[in-house]
């Protein structure tokens, strides 16, 4: 056999293997974050996350957002706004990431009705999401942090799709409900929250 051919069957194997190789330190990563999550040993985690070989198996932005997910999970404000800071400035982050981040990043701000934070990041969901995901984020905002009620008739109209899947449905039930706390309209909002209930037996 041709000498540079069995070099470049060599290299291929020795490729293969090293992605094998590094899928398997991955997910053996995952799992015992996962299980330290699960058991709340958050000290633990902190630990292991922290260390170059999980950077280097889960890879820098998948180590820092894991964090940042864990740190709501405690309801630390202070360690969430600082998460959010560095992942923003220092962790470098391709289109895919940088949606699931802005979004994230958003959600977090808008709920905790955090006004100027939301706008901010409002702005670079614009920036770096597409249309569709702008103008959910958008609506959030409008009716969390804005209390606009002008989206109660569409929302009205768009639930009584019978297409609409469930997650899709329980979101809408929810703005709804937002926009009948800013109307101050308890019958109504015991109305939704019962069919949310009826939606998640």
């Amino acid at each position: 056999m041709n000498k540079a051919i069995i070099i470049l069957l060599v290299l291929v194997a020795l490729f293969i293997g090293q992605i094998i190789i590094e899928r398997i330190s991955r997910k053996k990563a995952l799992n015992k974050l996962y299980e330290l999550i699960s058991k709340k040993e958050f000290s633990k985690f902190e630990e292991l996350i922290n260390q170059k070989k999980t950077i280097r198996a889960l890879g820098v932005f998948n180590s820092e957002y894991l964090k940042l997910n864990v740190y709501k999970m405690q309801k630390k404000d202070n360690k969430i706004d600082s998460q959010i800071l560095f992942i923003k400035n220092n962790v470098n982050m391709n289109k895919k990431q940088k949606q699931v981040f802005y979004e994230e990043a958003f959600g977090y701000y808008v709920t905790n009705h955090k006004k100027n934070e939301a706008l901010q990041y409002l702005t670079y969901v614009n920036d770096n999401c597409n249309e569709y995901t702008y103008k959910k984020c958008k609506t959030l905002y409008d009716i969390i942090i804005k209390q606009d009620v002008s989206y109660l008739d569409a929302l009205l109209e768009e639930i009584k799709d019978p297409g609409l899947s469930k997650n899709v449905l329980l979101e809408k039930y929810s703005l709804i409900i937002k926009i009948y706390e800013n109307l101050n309209d308890k019958k109504n909002i015991k109305h939704y929250q019962e069919l949310i209930k009826d939606l998640l037996k």
